[in-house]
Parts: C-alpha cells; sequence; structure tokens
C-alpha cells in the first residue's frame, strides 16, 4: 500500500499491525484448540468465543485494545465460520488461512481495498 492510500484512509500502522497479531493469535488459538470436529462444531461459537476472548485479554494485559465492536467481532466469526469451522481441517487450511493474513496487510498493494474494509472495523 502506498504512502497516498495511508495518509487518505488515515490509516495508523501500529494499528494496522495489531490488527494482523491479533488475527494471526486467533487463528493460532483456534487451531491449538480444536479438539475435532465431533467436539467442538456442536459448540464452535462457544469455541470461538473462548478462543477470541482468550485472545483479546491477551492483548489488552499488553496494554493494547483495538476497540472490537460488534460489526467487527461478527466479521471475524463469520471468516472463521467459513474458512475453518465449516470445511476440512488440515495443515493446508491452516496455510491458506495465514496467507490470507499475509495478503491482507498494511505493507500488500495487491489487497488494499479489502485491507481497509477490514481495518476499519476495528474502532
Amino acid at each position: 500500500m502506498d504512502i497516498n492510500t495511508i495518509v487518505k484512509n488515515n490509516i495508523n500502522v501500529f494499528k494496522a499491525e495489531a490488527i494482523h497479531d491479533f488475527f494471526m493469535a486467533l487463528l493460532n488459538e483456534i487451531s491449538q484448540t480444536y479438539l475435532g470436529d465431533k467436539h467442538i462444531l456442536p459448540n464452535k461459537k462457544e469455541h470461538f468465543d473462548y478462543c477470541f476472548n482468550e485472545v483479546r485479554s491477551n492483548f489488552l494485559r499488553m496494554g493494547v485494545d483495538l476497540k472490537i465492536g460488534i460489526e467487527g467481532y461478527n466479521w471475524i466469526y463469520d471468516f472463521f465460520d467459513v474458512s475453518f469451522y465449516s470445511v476440512k481441517k488440515d495443515r493446508s487450511l491452516i496455510n491458506t488461512i495465514l496467507q490470507t493474513f499475509d495478503r491482507i496487510d498494511i505493507y500488500n498493494r495487491k489487497c488494499n481495498t479489502k485491507y481497509i474494509e477490514v481495518y476499519n472495523l476495528f474502532k
């Protein structure tokens, strides 16, 4: 993303990197605590909430409050529902999701509109 796009959209680089780190930490928490479809899918919302709250608490302890509103929370839940909970899980799935987050970052010029949309979900 070029400097004009960053300035025009009032993007804070610290916040952008924190959002990226939040998604990576959330993906790690979800995949590390996932006990399998049989155990998790009936309670996927509870599993997601546990992981989300755990990661959010860790960020708050580090002094980083991303101020994720209900719209941001719903977007993140929907993303993981479609990209993780609703598909067969294997290492390639995790790698694909990681690549998605790597593409949606402040330094990637090819994804700036999608990135700005995600960035704006965080107050």
